[in-house]
């Protein structure tokens, strides 16, 4: 965003020398206006959201691999109590 506001200004540099009283001048100096001030909103909100979403990004880092592990120590219990000597052994320990 720093860039695109550099290029605008830059671009209009010296606007405004010899064009005093003329409206498309002051109409053009409005939507340059409007411009910047709408660039730099956009610019502090992509900074503002950079720092949510860093912070978001870190809290659900491990989320993927807490999930995986879960699964497989639930897949485990699943494998081991669905072979046939588990069962027996189970229900011959009660």
């Amino acid at each position: 965003m720093d860039t695109a506001l550099g290029d605008l200004s830059h671009g209009h540099e010296g606007f405004g020398k010899g064009t005093k009283g003329l409206a498309s001048a002051a109409a053009l100096k409005g939507i340059i206006d409007g411009w910047e001030s709408r660039l730099k909103a956009v610019r502090d909100e992509c900074k503002e959201l950079g720092g949510t979403l860093q912070k978001a990004g870190i809290s659900f880092s491990g989320n993927d691999a807490r999930v995986k592990q879960s699964f497989e120590a639930m897949r485990s219990k699943i494998d081991h109590y669905s072979q046939p000597d588990s069962r027996t052994t189970e229900r011959a320990g009660r």
